[in-house]
């Protein structure tokens, strides 16, 4: 990656008795006591059972619960102009490009209907 950081793919059903194995098997114990790494049980710690770490991930989760949620919204508001283009094209017999004027959509929403169309 750009930034000097590299991607790592491992099996997480992995659970050999090596240094692998115990990580990846820490990453799915949720009692920060039972994790083999201390750097990874102190990070446990922080976020499940201290106040300032819970606040921390509290936050982080309602960030991401938002982002998602926006993103959802557009992609549903998108299929929905989508349905009513292709009703358009199909009622009135008009071209896409017709449909799309008609509509009045223009810019990156114009794009991004033509692609769901291709979809269907």
């Amino acid at each position: 990656m750009d930034d000097g950081s590299h991607i790592i793919y491992v099996n997480g059903s992995y659970r050999g008795d090596d240094e692998i194995g115990r990580l990846i098997a820490d990453f799915y114990q949720p009692d920060a006591n039972k994790i083999h790494y201390r750097e990874l049980s102190e990070g446990v710690r922080h976020f499940k059972e201290e106040r300032g770490g819970r606040e921390d991930m509290g936050e982080a989760v309602q960030k991401f619960a938002e982002k998602y949620a926006k993103k959802y919204a557009q992609e549903y508001a998108q299929e929905r102009e989508a349905s009513a283009v292709r009703n358009l094209m199909e009622n009135m017999t008009i071209t896409l490009e017709q449909a799309l004027n008609a509509m009045g959509i223009q810019g990156e929403d114009r794009i991004a209907i033509e692609r769901q169309l291709q979809k269907q």
